[in-house]
């Protein structure tokens, strides 16, 4: 062992290690939590392991060990002898909240053996991904009504605290029609209505999918302001819109797709005319972020594409025609936008 290996070894010791090594198990105890619904059960009180034994039917073996996962995790905090919820764990994983991870877990708990090894190994293996029989995610969301569902809803689950940021961070007021490409449940499209009163919004999706969306619009009151249109974004013209959003669409696809994409988007803006990207992007050398890359190889897992980096965002749209690209972190979590206009 050289020299260089052995002082960090010295200094720092396993832990590192240990972490990367049990982080399927926080995964598990995660999805665990959720479904026997643990946080929602805290919410309203702080209870002892005896209690939540009780009321859970887990043995008070396994409430401890749950118990101490999550307080490990920052996700419970524990006061003479009760648990309770920490602030993160009220804001993300309780079925109360605007920005309820809920649909994610369930999601993730339908597919099972996108959690396990061997399914990573086949599509690590194969360069692609290996669920649902080699299908294309969106494919399979078109023939499955059910997954296109459970799908559809963990997207939002996971996009209105995101999209409640992004929101903050550019101006739109001068603009009077935002297009929400491939916009699932229109949280993004809802969250943009919400700051800009003036503005109106098309969620552009799959019948399937707009169905879904029309639910989600009417929640929120936003009907006389917001629409769905059916459509595929390959082959379908897009509606009049002077803004086109893409929050985690780029990512589903190879290079030349979105190019295809941002393209497209430029000969159907007018002069004048935004688009956005909301996406989690790569540093330069794509070496992380730490959530990035794990979100780069969810979609090695999941679907064609992969995460950008801030230079490849900028060519994209660059080749498209678009001039003034502008590139920033929305200060949540790790997502950034990249816009620009067509000039």
């Amino acid at each position: 062992m050289d020299m260089e290996c052995e002082a960090h070894r010295e200094r720092h010791g396993d832990r590192q290690i240990f972490d990367i090594y049990f982080g399927f198990i926080h995964t598990y105890a995660l999805l665990f939590a959720d479904e026997i619904r643990f946080f929602d059960l805290l919410a309203d009180g702080a209870l002892t392991l005896d209690e939540i034994a009780a009321r859970t039917s887990l043995s008070i073996r396994s409430v401890q060990t749950l118990a101490s996962l999550c307080a490990s995790q920052g996700l419970l905090e524990q006061r003479d002898g009760r648990y309770a919820p920490t602030p993160l764990a009220r804001g993300f994983l309780t079925g109360g909240s605007d920005t309820s991870f809920n649909g994610v877990l369930a999601s993730a708990r339908r597919q099972e053996e996108a959690f396990s090894y061997g399914f990573f190994k086949a599509s690590m293996a194969g360069g692609q991904s290996q669920l649902f029989g080699g299908t294309d995610l969106f494919d399979n969301n078109a023939q499955d009504p059910e997954h296109c569902e459970v799908f559809t809803r963990a997207m939002h689950s996971k996009s209105r605290g995101p999209a409640q940021a992004w929101v903050r961070q550019i101006d739109l007021s001068g603009h009077d029609c935002l297009l929400d490409v491939g916009g699932g449940s229109g949280a993004h499209a809802i969250s943009a209505l919400e700051r800009w009163p003036a503005l109106q919004a098309v969620v552009f999706d799959l019948p399937q999918v707009c169905g879904i969306a029309d639910a989600f619009i009417e929640q929120y009151r936003m009907t006389e302001r917001a629409r769905t249109c059916n459509g595929d974004i390959w082959t379908s013209d897009y509606p009049t819109a002077d803004v086109h959003l893409y929050s985690d669409i780029f990512h589903d696809w190879p290079l030349d797709k979105c190019l295809f994409l941002a393209k497209k988007s430029f000969d159907a803006l007018p002069r004048g005319g935004r688009i956005i990207l909301h996406e989690m992007l790569f540093n330069p050398e794509k070496t992380g972020p730490r959530n990035v890359a794990a979100y780069n190889a969810n979609m090695l897992l999941w679907t064609q594409g992969q995460q950008l980096s801030e230079s490849e965002a900028r060519v994209l749209l660059e080749t498209a025609g678009f001039a003034g690209v502008e590139i920033f972190q929305t200060q949540y979590g790790d997502w950034s936008l990249a816009t620009a206009v067509k000039s």
